[in-house]
């Protein structure tokens, strides 16, 4: 029994365990990683603020000579009242323009059945019958989606009521977001010194090896998409507003510019996504202008994206888009829609972190089979064998060439005292 224990824990590969280990805990860090930064949310927000804010504060102690300590308080001070004066806006805007849907909703019902209606008619008047109950049941199918998206807007609107009711709390988050903001920009060296004293120094580097390598993609991608989001979401709140001003069939143009401006920012989808079936829904019901306008402006949004976004990325994702496609299903899955975002972001950083592995081939170094030391010493003892048969066979064929030899001498010996003495012509 202790013979075959000991063999069996020799012949365990001690090397595949620990990769695997190792796998397992950086798939768990990275999720409580994310997991964390959600539930401690002022201190992650504080801490993009922080890092938004340090070019303008290295200007200002570079090139206006301030101190460290004024140059923080300045950058910060003028980061928030633009971020938060534009984000009270935009919650104002938005508050309104969701209050005028919920009103107009039942108006809306109304038109989408309308539109069915009429579109069922032209049908009819083409392929002259349907398959009986097909009408019905489009008709519950329509009413259906709209009482579910009636339920949604409701639920919606009981969330901004107690976003309203909830505001002490959220001033007091804003205040400890500040105020990590402050002290995150002002001590981040002694901040990252504290860091490094409790971790060893083979993690740590291997840390900024990835870190290093990681946000040259990652840093930039973000960084990118941030910048296009923004120019994307003007683009087309100006465009509306314009079109709601020409008296065009447009409302809502805050809430379309957000929910487009985010639809674009997603791998794959795009501003098209929704102006595309918006425009032809338009060509539809006979609204050819709006149809026209809307394609002007997905032309408009598409052709800056294509000409700012290989300036703004310096390196692509480098993954398949289907990759891509379960990643931002496996992200909405564990962070809820946010996920959509942060998936592509897990995915950056697992290919970063495993980018050795993948080369080499992930599973081929966990399941390539060691060889036992039995075997080792079975090919070691043959090896040995066929090194002592070649050395024999060597020195058989020595011998035998040596006895040659000697033959070949002896008869050139008794040719030549034959022919000199013994030959009859010279007796």
């Amino acid at each position: 029994m202790k013979g075959d224990f000991m063999a069996n824990y020799k012949r365990f590969d001690f090397k595949k365990l620990y990769f695997i280990l190792y796998i397992v805990l950086v798939l768990i860090v990275v999720y409580l990683l994310f997991k964390l930064g959600i539930f401690l949310f002022p201190f992650t927000l504080a801490l993009f603020f922080s890092i938004m804010t340090q070019p303008f504060s290295r200007f200002l102690e570079k090139k206006l000579k301030f101190s460290q300590k004024i140059a923080t308080i300045v950058s910060i001070v003028l980061f928030l009242v633009i971020f938060l004066g534009f984000i009270s806006l935009s919650t104002l805007r938005l508050s309104g323009e969701i209050y005028k849907l919920s009103i107009n909703l039942n108006k809306y019902s109304k038109d989408v059945q309308t539109l069915w209606n009429t579109t069922i008619d032209k049908v009819y008047s083409l392929l002259g019958y349907f398959p009986e109950g097909f009408d019905e049941q489009v008709k519950n199918s329509i009413n259906g989606f709209i009482r579910m998206g009636t339920s949604k807007l409701g639920s919606f609107i009981n969330s901004l009521i107690n976003f309203i009711t909830s505001i002490p709390t959220i001033i007091l988050y804003i205040c400890i977001t500040i105020l990590s903001t402050f002290f995150i920009s002002l001590d981040k060296n002694k901040i990252m010194a504290f860091l490094e004293q409790q971790f060893p120094e083979s993690w740590i580097k291997k840390v900024y090896n990835i870190k290093r390598e990681m946000f040259n993609v990652l840093g930039s991608y973000i960084r990118a998409q941030i910048i296009l989001m923004t120019i994307c979401f003007f683009e087309l709140l100006i465009s509306f507003n314009i079109l709601s001003f020409l008296k065009f069939n447009l409302q809502y143009p805050l809430i379309f510019s957000i929910v487009i401006c985010i639809i674009d920012a997603l791998p794959i989808l795009g501003a098209g996504a929704v102006l595309l079936p918006w425009s032809l829904i338009s060509f539809v019901t006979g609204d050819i202008n709006l149809g026209l306008a809307l394609l002007v402006i997905y032309f408009l949004v598409l052709s800056v994206r294509q000409m700012l976004e290989p300036k703004l990325i310096s390196q692509n994702l480098g993954v398949h888009p289907l990759v891509t496609l379960i990643s931002m299903y496996s992200g909405f899955k564990f962070f809820g829609v946010i996920g959509f975002l942060i998936g592509p972001v897990v995915m950056i950083i697992l290919k970063n972190v495993f980018s050795r592995e993948l080369e080499i081939g992930f599973f081929r170094e966990i399941f390539t089979e060691v060889p036992d030391d039995d075997d080792k010493n079975k090919s070691d003892n043959g090896k040995s064998d066929n090194a002592e048969k070649n050395a024999d066979s060597g020195s058989n064929t020595e011998l035998d060439s040596n006895s040659k030899n000697n033959e070949s001498i002896n008869e050139k010996v008794k040719k030549y005292i034959d022919k000199e003495f013994i030959d009859d012509r010279k007796c």
